[in-house]
């Protein structure tokens, strides 16, 4: 499921997104430890849903939909939040929250394996962005394509990458959105 919001609001969605997961599940006799535990019926209780709705500016039937689909999908979900490297200020708490999603909901019995080594889809480096941010400052790239990236959003402020970004003299962004 996808629907717009700000990068400032994802934790907040994440927030009503686990509340109404967690209120489905608590009920259920197949709910895991991680559902019954305290310290989650405590977070969650305490999340104001309504309040954090208005915030986001995003359906209520937007959630609910979310949150049905996960809890009807015990061990057959992912739930991905953005990297806890990315600028929003509560980035590597949205993190943390995808985790206690996905332990909520099961996935990592069967759907997620941590037993096998890491996914290989990021093989860059941080010497090689970093010296390509000192090329583009340098103005030795003339053309820079992306392709399902936004270092700009995901690379922490002080990387300097939007400053470096407007030295380039032409941009593609092969990105669907």
């Amino acid at each position: 499921y996808r629907f717009p919001t700000r990068p400032a609001d994802l934790f907040r969605a994440g927030l009503v997104i686990g509340a109404l997961v967690h209120k489905q599940l608590s009920g259920a006799a197949n709910a895991n430890a991680v559902v019954r535990n305290a310290d989650t019926a405590k977070l969650f209780g305490g999340v104001d849903v309504d309040a954090l709705v208005k915030e986001t500016g995003v359906a209520m039937k937007e959630y609910e939909r979310i949150a049905e689909s996960l809890a009807k999908n015990l061990t057959r979900s992912i739930v991905y939040t953005q990297s806890a490297g990315s600028q929003t200020a509560e980035s590597a708490n949205l993190h943390l929250l995808g985790i206690l999603l996905n332990s909520m909901l099961g996935n990592y019995q069967d759907t997620i394996d941590v037993s096998i080594s890491t996914s290989k889809q990021s093989l860059g480096s941080l010497a090689s962005m970093i010296s390509l941010i000192a090329d583009m400052n340098a103005g030795k790239v003339d053309m820079l394509i992306f392709h399902g990236v936004n270092p700009v959003y995901s690379l922490p402020k002080n990387a300097a990458f939007a400053a470096a970004l407007s030295k380039v003299k032409t941009i593609v962004s092969l990105n669907l959105m």
